[in-house]
């Protein structure tokens, strides 16, 4: 199938990225400024491999940047699509160039690619739910543990494929640098790779799709040293252009700078990762480094120390579970419906006067613990869920769980609802935390964070005022990098667990709490905010500035 005759379906569930020509060409030349630092340039001939090459664009800047530095190379590329692959050994044939083409699966057939000096590559991103079944198996293969991606698959098929000091660029999406589960693709990386370059392309929309992509370049090594990676990083900015040249002219320079494209600005600035162990990767300036390691030592504890973070609840079937109005179930005097908190009703401090959605929970309470509800005792609620029956009874993991079929994919004790909470939305461009003491439930695409027992109280109201602040926002951008498009920020659990809190016994804590108090009891109606705010940042500073005096 040719590029113009796929469908955006097609295109989408094959996980198909073209590589854009400015991008090739700096990937290409990137690699080879690499190469040529590293190796004897009167060898005789290299091997060059693209393992999903598509139309040729990735080996088209490759080749040209191998002639101009008359390096010898013989050039092999890989495609599942026989017709792309035909276009891409047509337009390497208009430079003079053999492409030796193989039209297959590479993930299948990597054991037959091997001893290559370069490999250039812009694979496939397709997530495991949309993974094929023989793919899946693979991870058995290339011990790749718990939920995994297919550009995983590559990174070790690839490494497979190279000789000791040969050198990988390629573009994956950079999830598997700041999430919980790149922590596979980190290890093998650092294992197996001195890591020479890693830039986070961001919100700089490079491609269509909705993945914000990451160029790795490493040397396949036995030997490594990967304490700290030489990294950079673009994304969008409100601040002013200093710099007329383009991206990717700048990011040769390795200097950083603001630039125009297509009418956005983007900040580039070039710095460090500083490789710990199971941590996610974070691009950060010498400074920036030294500043989280000092908060990182001189905090009193982590939230996780305090209290839990959930995420809220997951219905798998919000249409028939989740309604706009009570009067929506069409279900008279039913205490299994609550009010409940999701993402686009939240708001900083306090929680929105009246509920903007209801939720169905087939869940009672005997004592402190929960329990399935006996639906033939809900006569109008058992009505309601039989005529949704086949939208439920649709979601096929429920037949290997214990839960019933009209039950709740991830589910909470509503005793833990009904305790003083803070929520915050799991996407948010800006801190949006707030509390919540009325018993409202809470949806999936938010984070919710209680108390645990035998700490006191007013902890809640520290933390909040802790996680609404100036200065976490600072913290968190410098330590979990995982920015989505148009600056905005992931708030999970394995981010919020990690949060630095000051000593609750000290002034300025004391101090919080109450200014916090203030805005909660005040319904954030009436009152200057914005004054308690900054209130709020002063003790901040004067906490760490006592601190650093000591």
């Amino acid at each position: 199938m040719k590029k113009s005759e796929m469908t955006e379906k097609y295109i989408k569930d094959n996980g198909i990225h073209y590589t854009p020509t400015e991008l090739s060409s700096y990937m290409a030349k990137i690699l080879v400024n690499q190469y040529k630092s590293k190796n004897n340039l009167n060898k005789s001939t290299i091997k060059v491999l693209d393992p999903a090459c598509g139309d040729g664009e990735l080996l088209i800047a490759l080749a040209i940047e191998l002639s101009n530095n008359n390096i010898n190379f013989e050039m092999y590329g890989i495609d599942t699509n026989n017709e792309e692959l035909e276009i891409a050994k047509e337009r390497l044939n208009e430079y003079n160039i053999h492409l030796n083409t193989f039209n297959m699966d590479y993930i299948e057939n990597y054991d037959k690619f091997i001893d290559f000096d370069l490999v250039i590559a812009n694979p496939p991103y397709v997530r495991t739910q949309n993974m094929e079944n023989d793919k899946r198996k693979k991870n058995n293969t290339f011990s790749v543990n718990g939920r995994f991606d297919l550009y995983q698959l590559f990174f070790n098929a690839i490494t497979n494929s190279l000789k000791y000091d040969g050198l990988l660029c390629i573009i994956t999406s950079n999830k598997f640098m700041y999430n919980k589960a790149g922590i596979c693709s980190r290890n093998f990386l650092s294992e197996n790779y001195n890591i020479k370059f890693i830039l986070d392309l961001g919100d700089s929309k490079m491609f269509t799709a909705s993945v914000l992509p990451a160029i790795f370049l490493g040397e396949k090594s036995l030997f490594v040293d990967n304490y700290s990676i030489f990294s950079a990083k673009i994304y969008e900015t409100t601040k002013s252009i200093n710099n007329n040249d383009s991206i990717f002219n700048l990011l040769l320079s390795n200097k950083d700078g603001i630039v125009n494209k297509d009418n956005h600005n983007y900040e580039i600035n070039f710095g460090y990762i500083h490789n710990n162990a199971g941590e996610p990767w974070a691009i950060n300036t010498n400074n920036e480094m030294t500043y989280i390691d000092h908060i990182n030592k001189k905090k009193f504890c982590n939230l996780s120390e305090w209290a839990n973070v959930k995420v809220g609840i997951k219905t798998t079937a919000d249409k028939v579970f989740i309604q706009k109005k009570i009067e929506d179930f069409n279900i008279k005097n039913c205490d299994l419906i609550h009010p409940m908190i999701f993402s686009k009703n939240t708001s900083k401090w306090c929680r929105k006067k009246e509920p903007e959605r209801f939720i169905l929970y087939p869940y009672i309470l005997n004592s402190e613990t929960q329990l399935t509800i006996d639906i033939n005792k809900y006569p109008e609620v058992k009505k309601y869920l039989m005529k949704n029956e086949d939208i439920l009874k649709k979601r096929k993991y429920f037949e290997t769980s214990k839960k019933d079929w009209f039950e709740i994919w991830v589910c909470h004790n509503l005793i833990d609802f009904y305790k003083p909470k803070i929520v915050v939305p799991d996407i948010s461009s800006e801190s949006k935390f707030l509390y919540d003491d009325n018993g409202f439930l809470v949806d999936g695409n938010c984070y919710w964070i209680t108390i645990k027992e035998n700490i006191p109280a007013d902890y809640l109201f520290l933390i909040l005022g802790l996680c609404n602040s100036k200065f976490m926002e600072e913290y968190h951008d410098l330590s979990f990098q995982n920015k989505l498009y148009s600056g905005k920020r992931r708030y999970v659990s394995q981010y919020l667990n990690k949060y630095p809190m000051i000593d609750p016994n000290s002034k300025q804590a004391l101090n919080i709490i109450k200014i916090v108090k203030k805005i909660i009891n005040s319904n954030c109606e009436k009152i200057d905010i914005e004054h308690l705010e900054q209130e709020i940042e002063k003790n901040i500073k004067n906490y760490w500035e006592e601190i650093n005096n000591e």
